[in-house]
C-alpha cells in the first residue's frame, strides 16, 4: 500500500523548522541547489511535484527549476528569504550529481550582470543552474 503524500500546507511548525533545519545544514556542509530541495521534500514525502517552474522576474525564460507545485515553490521562497539567500550561478554538475538535470539549453555564464542583461532577450526557456548562498558572500 503506497503512504500517501503530505500536503506542503499541512506541515506544523515543528515539521517546518525541521525541513528548513535541513536545508541550511546541506546548504553549510555541502552546497544547496533546487534538487537538494526536491530530495529533502521527497524524504519527509511531501507532496512537491507538480508543473510549475521557477524563473527570475527578469525574464520569464530564464528557469532557475521545473516541475515543482506551488506549495512547493512558496516553501523554498519561504527559506530563501527568511535565511537571507541568494541564487549564485553554478554549473550542471552540483544537479547531475544529485541526480537531475533539466532538459534545457544551459546558460553556463557565471557572470551575473551578463546574465541579467540578457535575460529579457531569451525567445525560448534556458536553464540558469543555482546555488544557494548566503545575501553577503560575494563569491
Amino acid at each position: 500500500m503506497a503512504s500517501e503524500l503530505k500536503k506542503i500546507t499541512d506541515l506544523s511548525d515543528k515539521e517546518r523548522t525541521q525541513i528548513f533545519k535541513e536545508f541550511e545544514d546541506q546548504r553549510v556542509n555541502y552546497g544547496l541547489c533546487f534538487m537538494d530541495f526536491e530530495n529533502i521534500m521527497y524524504e519527509h514525502k511531501l507532496d512537491y511535484q507538480g508543473k510549475l517552474r521557477v524563473s527570475l522576474p527578469l525574464g520569464e525564460n530564464l528557469v532557475l527549476w521545473s516541475l515543482l507545485n506551488e506549495d512547493a515553490i512558496r516553501l523554498i521562497n519561504e527559506y530563501v528569504v527568511s535565511h537571507s539567500l541568494r541564487y549564485k550561478p553554478t554549473d550542471t554538475d552540483m544537479y547531475a550529481e544529485r541526480g537531475r538535470v533539466l532538459d534545457l539549453p544551459v546558460i553556463s555564464s557565471k557572470d551575473e550582470a551578463e546574465i541579467m542583461k540578457n535575460a529579457k532577450d531569451l525567445k525560448e526557456p534556458h536553464w540558469l543552474p543555482v546555488e544557494l548562498v548566503s545575501i553577503d558572500e560575494n563569491n
